[in-house]
């Protein structure tokens, strides 16, 4: 079966971005294709069923059914996703921080990305504080309608984080740092998301570490051809 990696399409902010992840997940479903998600599936996302909106609730169907159809879905939880574990069953594995994972038959350093700067201390105890024990007690015996307005206040409250990567601007000692990390647990290669980026950064003393498209912005996945490489492709092409 194929395997593509999906990354960051932060699902409910851009109609076009939107559209065209219901028709990949429609084409993954006809190809009984294997997803590894790499976190924020949406712009913020709490996983009961009761929390979500229409378009949510869409895509995680579209999931659900990709499972019954025979493909495997890997999710890797960024910082947009919440209660990931109390989500309808459209995962086969959830995974949280970094993990070594088979990825196209090579073995590969995955993480979102989010933590990967050490430097970063109020995002880390802001990331912990909201999701600590007491914050995820209360979250999960939430109303509804409360925790789709929580889920508004967090999505504005993450909007403008992290814009200098996205634009370009790559904090190239926290990534070369990732591919010394995968190359110590044994790992060919890293792959990260959150930074929106579409391209491969070599590493001194280090494995290389591949940056996931964005699919908000590049409405691109990566594909494991047969050797196990990953190359970027677009909707059109799968």
């Amino acid at each position: 079966m194929p395997l593509w990696v999906l990354a960051d399409p932060h699902g409910g902010g851009d109609e076009v971005a939107d559209r065209a992840l219901l028709a990949l997940l429609a084409r993954a479903q006809a190809r009984r294709a294997d997803l590894l998600i790499l976190g924020d599936l949406f712009l913020a996302w709490l996983g009961p069923s009761r929390f979500h909106t229409p378009f949510q609730a869409e895509v995680v169907a579209a999931l659900v059914e990709l499972r019954r159809r025979g493909g495997r879905i890997r999710f890797v939880v960024g910082n947009r996703d919440y209660l990931t574990e109390d989500a309808p069953p459209a995962f086969d594995e959830i995974h949280h921080g970094e993990v070594k994972l088979d990825v196209g038959g090579v073995p590969t350093w995955v993480l979102h990305g989010d933590l990967a700067q050490p430097k970063d201390q109020a995002y880390r105890t802001w990331h912990q504080l909201s999701r600590s024990a007491p914050v995820t007690y209360a979250l999960r015996r939430a109303p509804g309608a409360w925790g789709r307005g929580l889920a508004g206040r967090i999505e504005a409250q993450l909007r403008n984080t992290n814009q200098a990567y996205k634009s370009g601007v790559l904090p190239l000692e926290v990534v070369q740092a990732i591919g010394q990390r995968a190359q110590a647990a044994g790992c060919a290669r890293a792959l990260v998301g959150h930074f929106h980026h579409d391209r491969v950064v070599d590493v001194p003393d280090g494995a290389p570490v591949i940056l996931a498209p964005g699919w908000c912005e590049h409405q691109r996945v990566l594909v494991a051809e047969p050797e196990g490489k990953l190359r970027s492709w677009a909707l059109a092409r799968l």
